[in-house]
Parts: structure tokens; C-alpha cells; sequence
């Protein structure tokens, strides 16, 4: 790993901590405001090579304390060495509140999260053996991430320092329920996070009560994109792949895309109705590969997102089977 090719001033006093990856995600983007009160905005996964590269990135930019760390969101490639960098540089880790309880809970919260989600699979029609390597999969990647202790509880609309700057927090759930992005208003800056990326539309969160209850964020990042609408952004800095210049037009593209993707979802649905796992692998044929564990996750996630936001328009119904273990049908109203 070239390290001086990570650093990348994108303002004066501001850094993209650039590491390649492999896959469409492109590279992983972290934000260095050097200056007074330094900020850093991300962390990579809990993994030592890669934390310290970044660890020499913010040294070589001249930064050697951090002030404060904020976190877009919980994902392992945005979170996972917080707790880890801040022993290094310093820095009060900071998230939105609705965040903090992913960010904080211990691993047997984690693993009734995973088991609550697995149960959810079979009630979807998830394939047993699909659903095992994805959960297997899933344990992979818990070992890239440390619990972490929020030292602030960031809100909609205040303003955090760094850099020099004045940075507005603005909540974005959809992604995450508890995504934030950074809005700089005088250089009309937003550092988005995975809540816009230039390649790919984000796939929305999940989560599944204890007592089998659901909720998507879909419903949610459709109404976050359409906030964004309402600032000046001159160019947005996400947390994977290149610089968006074009940001409306980033934002109406997500919005058709999932326009088209509701209709899509309306009209796959037979009349007999269908599981919600059958109508994932007909809109993404490729989770029908036997190594698509965590897209085969990804795909049923983003399809519970369209159908709940056709449940609430009215369009569908989700009901589940007596004596089948409480499968899901959906049948179109």
C-alpha cells in the first residue's frame, strides 16, 4: 500500500484518506479537517494494516491529535476501528443519537440482532442453506469492528468544529436509520457518507423487532434525498468512489431509480402472490449464485423496502400463512 498516494487534498485544509477495495464500492473515502480542532470523518474495519495507513495519512497531513472522530453511520467500513483510532490520535467519537446504540451494544446484543434477522429470512422464504453461509458471512466480518463508547450524541442541525470549519449535522436516515452527512454552508460542501455515491444507490436498512415486527429504511431515505433538494450543495464528497459534482442530478436519479424499482416490485407479483424472497431473486437473478450470500441479504432488504412503502400506499398486503411457520405472502390489493 503506496501510502502517499492515500492523501488527497480535496479544500484547503481538508484530506480524502483514500484506500482501494476491490468491488463496486470502489474505495473506502475517510475525511481529514486539519487545522484547529481537528476532525476525522470515518474510520476503516478494526484490520491493522488499515488503520495504520490511515494512522500515517493524518500524521503525514500534519494532524498528530484528533479532537473529535464523527461517524456517518455504524457500518463496519465507516466505524469499525473508532474505538481503536481514538487509543491512537484522541478524538471524542461522535454519532448521531440514533446511532449510538448499534455503536455501543456488546456482542450478544449483536447476536440476537443476527439471530432476530435469520428468523425474519425464513419467515421471507430465504433458501436454509442460503441463509446459513449469509449468517456465517456476517460473523466474518463482526471481527473488523470494537464496540465503541459515544462520547457525543450529535441531532439534526448542530454544528460540530473542525478543521476550522463549521460543520452542520444533517440527519439522513435510510442507509442507516441514525446517518448523518456534514454540510459546510459557506463552501456549499457536503460530505454525504453512503447516503449518496456516484455509482451505487445506498441499499436500505432493516430492522426486525423482537417480536418479529419490521420496519425498513427505505421509506425514510426517499424523504432524506428529498431534503437535501432543499440545500445549495456545490459538490458532494462521499464515503465510497469519486467526488459527485452533479448532486440534483444524483439525487433525482436515485429518486426515478426507485420509482421505477416500486413499479417493478407491483408488477412481479403474481397473482397467487409470492414469498418476498422470490420476488428478490426475480429483480436480482444473480443472488441465485450459490457465493451471493450477503447480496442474496441486500437484495431481500431493498425489496422489503418497496413493499413497505406499497403497503402503506395501499397496494399490497403482507400476510403470513397458518401452518407455515409464519411465512410471509404478498398479494396485491
Amino acid at each position: 500500500m503506496d501510502d502517499p498516494e492515500l492523501l488527497e487534498p480535496v479544500r484547503p485544509g481538508i484530506f480524502r484518506i483514500e484506500i482501494p477495495v476491490q468491488g463496486p464500492l470502489q474505495n473506502l473515502n475517510y475525511y481529514l479537517f486539519a487545522g484547529d480542532c481537528p476532525l476525522l470523518l470515518d474510520v476503516p474495519p478494526l484490520f491493522g494494516p488499515l488503520v495504520d495507513a490511515l494512522e500515517r495519512a493524518i500524521r503525514k497531513a500534519g494532524v498528530s491529535r484528533l479532537e473529535r472522530i464523527v461517524l456517518t453511520h455504524a457500518h463496519v467500513d465507516h466505524s469499525g476501528s473508532a474505538a481503536e483510532v481514538s487509543r491512537r490520535l484522541g478524538g471524542r467519537i461522535c454519532a448521531h443519537v440514533d446511532e449510538v446504540w448499534r455503536l455501543e451494544r456488546d456482542e450478544e446484543a449483536a447476536l440476537r440482532e443476527v439471530q432476530r434477522m435469520g428468523r425474519f429470512a425464513e419467515r421471507c422464504g430465504f433458501p436454509p442453506r442460503r441463509l446459513q453461509k449469509t449468517l456465517e458471512s456476517w460473523r466474518r466480518w463482526r471481527v473488523l469492528t470494537e464496540r465503541c463508547r459515544v462520547e457525543e450524541a450529535l441531532v439534526e442541525g448542530e454544528v460540530v468544529e473542525g478543521g476550522g470549519r463549521r460543520l452542520r449535522v444533517l440527519h439522513t436516515p435510510g442507509h442507516t436509520f441514525g446517518h448523518l452527512c456534514l454540510y459546510e454552508e459557506r463552501e456549499r460542501i457536503l460530505f454525504s457518507g453512503d447516503h449518496l455515491i456516484r455509482s451505487i444507490t445506498p441499499n436500505p436498512d432493516l430492522l426486525v423487532g423482537e417480536d418479529g415486527s419490521w420496519r425498513s429504511g427505505l421509506p425514510h431515505f426517499v424523504s432524506s434525498l428529498g431534503k437535501l433538494e432543499d440545500f445549495d450543495i456545490l459538490v458532494a464528497y462521499p464515503g465510497h468512489g469519486r467526488p459527485i459534482s452533479r448532486v440534483a442530478r444524483r439525487i433525482a436519479f436515485n429518486l426515478e431509480h426507485h420509482r421505477r424499482r416500486l413499479r417493478e416490485v407491483l408488477e412481479g407479483i403474481p397473482g397467487r402472490g409470492s414469498t418476498p424472497w422470490e420476488l428478490a431473486a426475480m429483480l436480482f437473478p444473480q443472488v441465485e449464485r450459490e457465493t451471493a450470500t450477503m447480496d442474496s441479504w441486500l437484495a431481500l432488504r431493498e425489496v422489503m423496502g418497496h413493499l413497505e412503502i406499497l403497503r402503506e400506499e395501499g397496494l399490497v398486503e403482507l400476510r403470513e400463512l397458518r401452518d407455515s411457520d409464519g411465512l410471509i405472502l404478498v398479494t396485491r390489493k
